[in-house]
């Protein structure tokens, strides 16, 4: 049970893995150079110049928005440290900060997964298939510039062990 006007230790231990992550990651090289990279093999693949320059159009919106969302989490980190510094701050100026947060990073998958719906549209079942191999591993340089590299053990420890 948890007393009234008392936050979660794994809601404290979760957040201090985001703020962590998200609020120190520098813009990387190697994500631009992996979405350069993504975006040279679709002009390879997609033998249309017009889709093809639609869905390189595609990555530069996605690109954005992770920008947009990098910015977004770096300001939610700082206020929620100013927040958490506060000793009199309450339990509904924490709520309200996690609500707004939490709407705009609903707002950010939104706009990724219509991106992304866009992109299949856009592409063949074969063009899409020839582009995992890069899409993945843009993805993946992606998760490795934003996440801190012990974020996953961490979370393991903070819920208990308990597989994520």
């Amino acid at each position: 049970m948890n007393p009234r006007g008392t936050i979660p230790p794994i809601l404290l231990s979760l957040l201090a893995i985001i703020v962590a992550g998200c609020a120190s990651t520098p813009k990387s090289e190697a994500v631009a150079s992996s979405v350069t990279a993504y975006q040279s093999k679709i002009r390879d693949i997609v033998a249309d110049p017009a889709r093809a320059e639609m869905l390189v159009q595609l990555v530069d919106q996605a690109a954005a928005e992770v920008n947009a969302a990098e910015t977004e989490a770096a300001a939610f980190a700082e206020q929620f440290q100013r927040l958490n510094a506060d000793y009199d701050a309450t339990r509904e100026q924490f709520t309200d900060l996690l609500t707004a947060h939490r709407q705009r990073r609903h707002q950010f998958a939104q706009s990724l997964l219509s991106i992304r719906s866009k992109m299949v549209a856009g592409t063949t079942p074969q063009e899409w298939e020839s582009l995992s191999k890069v899409r993945t591993k843009v993805l993946e340089t992606i998760f490795k510039a934003e996440a801190p590299a012990d974020a996953l053990p961490a979370l393991a420890a903070a819920s208990g062990g308990a597989p994520c």
